[in-house]
């Protein structure tokens, strides 16, 4: 998305706004996602507000030819949807590892995007030289940025895993879905009652 946004060919703003609006939606997705198995409340309409402000001000940038900005608001809206999620996630309290260990990768994700624009631009790094890979902080940036995400996936993917294993061997006794005793519970429970 970034690499969209800064190539000097990008002179379609409203496909590049509309991916930008998707990948706020995608975030917004993972951190109501998060915060729903911990039963923390989501401020989905405060993150929609912060998505709508951000894909107009890039609009507007990428008409006005700005690219630097674009480059910056696409980053801070993303890192500060990261940083509300990693805020109500720290809040929660768990004592689970695999939780700890996603609220430290979304604050990691947060930090790094709210910083990585501060820190091409105090290289100066411009779009273009970005686009080109001249400068090897922009392409270790690109590959940090890949690796959290893909860690805060596999993390998503491990706690799937870890539900559906304690699923399995009864040591959760409701379903996920309804949160009614199971049937493996309700089988239990009736042949203890008939013996």
């Amino acid at each position: 998305m970034t690499v969209v946004i800064a190539a000097p060919c990008a002179n379609q703003p409203v496909i590049t706004t509309g991916l930008h609006l998707l990948a706020c939606i995608s975030v917004m997705a993972i951190v109501w996602g998060s915060l729903q198995r911990l039963n923390q409340r989501t401020p989905i309409f405060a993150m929609c507000t912060l998505s709508v402000f951000s894909s107009a001000l890039l609009y507007l940038a990428l008409e006005n030819a700005e690219q630097e900005v674009a480059l910056l608001v696409h980053n801070e809206a993303s890192g500060l949807l990261f940083a509300i999620g990693a805020v109500l996630l720290w809040t929660a309290r768990t004592t689970n590892m695999l939780d700890r260990i996603l609220v430290w990768t979304m604050s990691l994700l947060a930090i790094f995007s709210l910083l990585r624009p501060i820190v091409l631009f105090y290289l100066q790094t411009g779009p273009a030289s970005l686009v080109q890979h001249k400068i090897e902080a922009s392409a270790a940036s690109f590959v940090l940025f890949m690796v959290l995400t893909a860690m805060l996936g596999g993390v998503h993917v491990a706690i799937a895993i870890h539900e559906a294993i304690d699923i399995r061997h009864g040591s959760k006794r409701t379903d996920p879905v309804s949160g009614f005793l199971d049937q493996r519970t309700f089988e239990l429970t009736g042949e203890r009652a008939l013996a």
